[in-house]
């Protein structure tokens, strides 16, 4: 019986650990006069979300953000407008027909991107030449509905050497404004010309007939959404049986969702190297130390430290399911925890850890 001056109180722990997504820029709406060619005046849209600016803006101890030479603020709703560009340059109905890359752009800003806002980028075919386009584009807040940036650029056909001509169509399709920034911010949002589809509608070789005032355009499906490029899910409570809320008592249990997000992103190569992130950190080997650990430390605070372990493994773990994670209180002594944890992955046991942790004098 631990005496009530020792009691260990116990904190709730139903979600702990980072949570951080990285989505994908996506193409919401492609209008053209022929679905197998580009057009003069076809134009595109596209939106980024703003997780995508608070993981560039991430920061280190000293304050310094960790993607500080890139100018996110400046430079994404640059990239964001010229992933509606391709998107007019290159029809889904015949993938890989041409490949173009930028040569040259002018551009002028507005403001800065802010943390809290959706960006929506509008791009139009302009001209045409034999083996290059112009296209003009700008980027709006959704939430603002005011002009971040604007510009033009020209790309050439890099298909082929020499470079394959572009298959343009030569009437001059029906013109489609881009989207205008509003007058009145708060009167009403920016037209997204999107119609409805099916949920089964993809940007994969698909299109649709449509007609516009006696003209007949082609509208190619909506990109579908796409797995982040890279997230961080916290941990979450699954199930929990404690015998006292405010302290510690031998047969409490515990279950938690592990996300496996974190494994994934020390298993991969960084910055073009070879190695992978934790090269020679062994997360694949001390995930079932670490989780038991972080899972005590969310639990029972400052009150308890880590002293001892003893582990053993089962079978290897992988980055391509998530974890749960068991743990039972084995023990309630005045100084000491003693837990019992065990690791799934696919309804299969990792690891058994028995972990021990001493309380603070």
């Amino acid at each position: 019986m631990v005496p009530p001056s020792k009691r260990i109180p116990v904190r709730e722990a139903d979600s702990f650990g980072p949570s951080l997504r990285v989505p994908r820029a996506r193409i919401l709406s492609v209008r053209r006069a022929d679905p197998f060619r580009i057009s003069v005046g076809d134009w595109a849209e596209a939106e980024l979300s703003p997780e995508v600016l608070h993981f560039f803006s991430l920061k280190d101890p000293q304050g310094r953000a960790w993607c500080e030479g890139y100018a996110s603020e400046w430079t994404l709703p640059i990239a964001v407008a010229a992933v509606a560009a391709y998107a007019v340059l290159e029809p889904v109905s015949c993938p890989g027909l041409n490949a173009f890359s930028g040569i040259t752009k002018s551009f002028r800003w507005k403001r800065r991107w802010q943390p809290e806002e959706n960006l929506l980028a509008a791009t139009r075919l302009l001209r045409v030449g034999r083996t290059s386009a112009t296209v003009e584009y700008r980027t709006l807040s959704r939430e603002r509905k005011d002009l971040i940036f604007e510009g033009s650029e020209v790309f050439v056909s890099v298909s082929g050497n020499p470079p394959r001509p572009v298959p343009i169509r030569l009437s001059l399709a029906s013109e489609t404004p881009l989207v205008q920034p509003q007058e009145n911010p708060s009167s009403h949002e920016p037209e997204v010309r999107v119609s409805p589809l099916s949920e089964t509608d993809e940007r994969s070789g698909g299109f649709i007939e449509e007609t516009e005032t006696g003209t007949t355009r082609y509208r190619e499906f909506p990109e579908s959404s796409s797995p982040d490029i890279f997230r961080l899910r916290p941990t979450q409570l699954l199930s929990k049986s404690v015998n006292n809320p405010n302290q510690a008592s031998e047969g409490d249990f515990w279950e938690w969702l592990v996300p496996a997000d974190l494994l994934k992103l020390l298993g991969n190569p960084i910055a073009g190297n070879r190695e992978v992130l934790g090269r020679r950190l062994h997360p694949y080997g001390l995930l079932s130390v670490a989780i038991p650990i972080r899972a005590a430390q969310q639990l029972f605070g400052p009150e308890v430290r880590p002293s001892g372990a003893t582990i053993r493994y089962f079978r290897p773990v992988n980055a391509e399911s998530d974890f749960k994670h068991r743990m039972v209180l084995r023990s309630v002594q005045e100084k000491q925890l003693i837990l019992d944890s065990e690791l799934q992955q696919a309804e299969s046991r990792v690891a058994t850890l028995t972990l021990t942790l001493e309380a603070s004098s």
